[in-house]
């Protein structure tokens, strides 16, 4: 009996016994494994998007109100020139609560780019941009053309009007309506909401919010506002999805460069 010994007991002679438990192993395990999910993406929480809480939505709203009121100023502007600085009053405007946001953290895994993200945007990019002609009825209408939309193609300005319209719009708004909006409000509702009603609030706030800005310019019809909304709703829900926001960045890039297409076509062939 003197020999036995406690199989969960280590005995060391130069100090007390230490107990073990091999229960711990797999609990310590998930922990760990929980941790490094964290630290390799943001909707798992973590220091990083944590600290993407109210400071960083009100800067948001802030910069977004006073970004869309200067530009839609500038827009109606009867001076020579000023109306082109409304766009980039707007980035600009945009942009500064992306900055604000990144500068105090960065989620995990927000900004990777994977493969499949490319597949996604540019699939669902042309797949959006079907429905949107299926919506406006647009195989009873003709190609649209530079005369329809205000813009001389012929112009000297057409690589900065096309830059702007494909690459340069729709990556500051997704920065702007994806990768911030949506982020910090599917943040700050997680754990008190749950994800998928933190999601779908984060997913609707978003692509309402979307509409608005585009609202904002020119009245919209009732097609126009839907497409606008189903355009901001599956961006926001590809990023929820899969973590990472180029995919809609590429899809909001796609679907504006598809239509560029289209009225170079219609203006060719007017």
């Amino acid at each position: 009996m003197r020999h036995q010994h406690n199989q969960s007991t280590v005995a060391n002679a130069a100090g007390p016994a230490v107990h073990f438990d091999p229960g711990s192993l797999g609990a310590n395990s998930d922990a760990a494994q929980i941790r490094r999910r964290r630290r390799t993406d943001w909707r798992m929480g973590g220091r990083e998007i944590s600290k993407w809480d109210l400071r960083v939505l009100v800067c948001a709203l802030i910069g977004a109100g006073a970004a869309i009121l200067v530009s839609v100023v500038l827009a109606h502007s009867a001076i020579a020139g000023v109306a082109a600085l409304s766009l980039p009053a707007l980035w600009v405007g945009l942009l500064v609560p992306v900055g604000y946001a990144v500068v105090r953290g960065r989620p995990a895994g927000l900004f990777r780019l994977r493969l499949v993200d490319v597949l996604w945007g540019v699939g669902l990019g042309v797949g959006l941009r079907l429905v949107q002609g299926g919506l406006s009825d647009a195989n009873a209408a003709s190609f649209p053309t530079s005369t329809s939309l205000s813009i001389d193609l012929a112009a000297s300005s057409l690589t900065a009007i096309t830059l702007a319209a494909a690459f340069v719009g729709p990556l500051v708004e997704e920065l702007f309506f994806r990768s911030v909006l949506v982020v910090v409000i599917f943040q700050m509702l997680r754990k008190t909401l749950g994800a998928a009603a933190a999601g779908a609030t984060a997913l609707l706030a978003s692509a309402g919010a979307f509409v608005c800005l585009h609202g904002a310019y020119a009245p919209l019809s009732l097609s126009s506002g839907l497409q606008l909304f189903l355009v901001g709703g599956v961006c926001s829900l590809l990023v929820l999805l899969t973590g990472r926001a180029w995919s809609a960045v590429i899809l909001h890039v796609v679907y504006n460069a598809v239509y560029l297409v289209l009225v170079g076509v219609g203006t060719a062939g007017a």
